[in-house]
């Protein structure tokens, strides 16, 4: 008998105090996590204006190449902008006003007064740079025009491209094997040299000796960063 009346007051007091538990659960304001999207931008590719910063090597969309070889031969840009270039120089393309090679590096003509060099690239056997006032200078071989000063003379001193449309500039520069395309203020591309694999983009394959405007990258696209192979060039957008 006493053992049944614990057993039901022990009942009773689990169920009061199962009772208490549920009130309190239900008189508490229940929190709700919620997850707010965000408009941050990823920041993946930074602007034009940003990506100007010296001192590392092609590959990098966030920097300027400082230095560039081509088949035969090498080219630098020193810390006061001025360009050194060793190697062969049978076509001029080491910039310095012969056509002999040199085993040591070597300072180029001068780039114009007042010029230094932002970023640099060679070809098989020439080198174009993009100078401080977004304007290019080149040097080398020009079979096919990949000086793109308007003629198919080859020059061993830095050269200035023909125009590069009205009131446009440089902001990046790669050659290739016998050609060279430039990404322009503007995110548009110009190209200029040889075209017989089509690798100027302008939709013919006819070679030019100044720079030409590729097709259009699509619709409200613009170039960010560029690199040329042997025949062929690819712009990230």
């Amino acid at each position: 008998m006493r053992i049944g009346v614990k057993s039901i007051i022990l009942v009773f007091l689990m169920l009061a105090l199962s009772l208490s538990v549920a009130t309190n659960s239900l008189n508490k304001e229940v929190g709700t996590l919620t997850f707010e999207e965000t408009a941050e931008p990823l920041n993946v590719i930074l602007p034009l204006a940003d990506l100007n910063e010296p001192g590392f090597q092609e590959g990098s969309i966030f920097t300027d190449t400082t230095l560039a070889s081509g088949f035969l031969h090498t080219c630098a840009i020193l810390d006061n902008g001025s360009v050194s270039c060793w190697g062969r120089g049978s076509y001029g393309q080491l910039g310095n006003g012969n056509t002999s090679d040199k085993s040591t590096p070597t300072l180029t003509s001068s780039l114009g007064t007042g010029r230094t060099v932002v970023t640099i690239s060679s070809g098989d056997y020439h080198t174009c740079a993009l100078l401080d006032d977004g304007s290019v200078s080149c040097w080398g071989y020009n079979n096919q025009g990949q000086l793109g000063d308007g003629t198919t003379t080859n020059r061993s001193i830095p050269t200035q491209t023909s125009n590069l449309g009205t009131n446009r500039t440089a902001v990046a520069i790669s050659s290739g094997g016998s050609h060279t395309c430039a990404i322009l203020d503007d995110g548009s591309v110009s190209c200029w040299g040889s075209n017989n694999n089509a690798q100027l983009g302008d939709g013919t394959t006819n070679d030019r000796n100044t720079p030409t405007q590729t097709l259009s990258l699509g619709s409200g696209r613009t170039a960010v960063a560029i690199s040329s192979g042997w025949s062929h060039t690819c712009a990230l957008l």
